[in-house]
């Protein structure tokens, strides 16, 4: 009688593994799939919610400069500006031009566009070697435009935008944004026309975008230098100063725009890296993976949760 029952006991032990052990295994690994599904859902939305982020900023940051491109493109355009760099001849000063005081007037009136970031606007002449301020800065005969780096806007003929340097007097940081002045009847660059700006508007947009708890935004300017990181001691910093990964370093130095995981300061981030459209500057954006993945640490536990109690109900 209890050998039958021994036996009765050990055959439902046998059924009872036999259906069991594969509901169990089955049940983990559908856990597991499903877990995988979910990390890569939600990896995939915050990777593109970071490029989204990283394309507005960029465009914020494009757009910030770009009123201040086309005024000085007009200006430099303009043919009172242009007539007065062509007719002025080595050795002539500019200030003891006729001309100048209503030129002058003109180019106040620029700066009246954005008095808030304009902090001067200026015309230099390549022939005579010299340069002239809204506010009265004049060149001596020690100055020498062709040891200056904005120099090259005549030998590309184009507008561009200087590295942001830092002012010491304001405090703050200032880019300068040139063009060309032509001569109508040979096209050769004569001289340039252009705005000193103050760019700390742009650090307060930048530094009032949320992006979660854990977001960073990095600004850097084509020679690697920061323009704008949360910690403002970090500004004006060479990016291979800061506690960064190589990879991020790298794209920065090889213009590759695109996704990247990286790491800052020991914490692991989800990040998108993109370029400010008409400059060489990079934007650099992120939050922590820990950040990132906060839902998928609930949703684990949900499915533990649930699948412990399927194994209990069924042992």
């Amino acid at each position: 009688m209890k050998k039958n029952k021994l036996k009765k006991q050990k055959l439902w032990i046998k059924m009872l593994l036999g259906i069991s052990i594969p509901i169990i295994v089955i049940l983990a690994i559908s856990g597991g799939l499903i877990m995988s599904s979910v990390n890569s859902s939600i990896s995939a939305i915050t990777q593109s919610k970071l490029t989204s982020d990283s394309m507005f900023l960029s465009k914020q940051v494009s757009s910030f400069l770009s009123d201040y491109i086309a005024t000085s493109q007009t200006g430099a355009g303009s043919t009172e500006i242009v007539d007065y760099l062509k007719n002025t001849k080595p050795g002539e000063k500019f200030a003891a031009k006729p001309e100048w005081k209503k030129l002058r007037a003109s180019l106040i009136n620029y700066t009246k566009i954005d008095s808030e970031n304009i902090l001067r606007c200026w015309i230099t002449d390549f022939d005579s070697n010299q340069v002239i301020t809204s506010d009265d800065i004049v060149t001596d005969e020690s100055f020498d435009a062709a040891s200056r780096p904005w120099y090259i806007v005549k030998e590309k003929a184009n507008t561009i935008i200087t590295p942001p340097y830092l002012d010491t007097v304001l405090a703050s940081q200032v880019v300068t944004i040139l063009s060309p002045v032509f001569d109508s009847a040979t096209n050769e660059v004569i001289g340039a026309f252009g705005y000193d700006i103050q760019i700390d508007q742009l650090s307060k947009v930048l530094g009032n975008y949320k992006l979660g708890e854990s977001g960073f935004i990095l600004l850097v300017d084509e020679n690697n230098k920061i323009i704008y990181h949360p910690n403002k001691e970090l500004i004006q910093k060479d990016v291979s100063e800061i506690d960064i990964s190589e990879n991020i370093k790298t794209s920065i130095n090889e213009k590759t725009f695109s996704p990247v995981e990286y790491v800052m300061d020991g914490n692991q981030y989800l990040g998108d890296v993109n370029q400010v459209e008409g400059s060489q500057w990079t934007i650099i954006t992120g939050i922590t993976e820990d950040e990132a993945f906060k839902a998928n640490k609930t949703i684990r536990n949900i499915i533990l949760g649930v699948f412990g109690l399927g194994i209990l109900l069924i042992i």
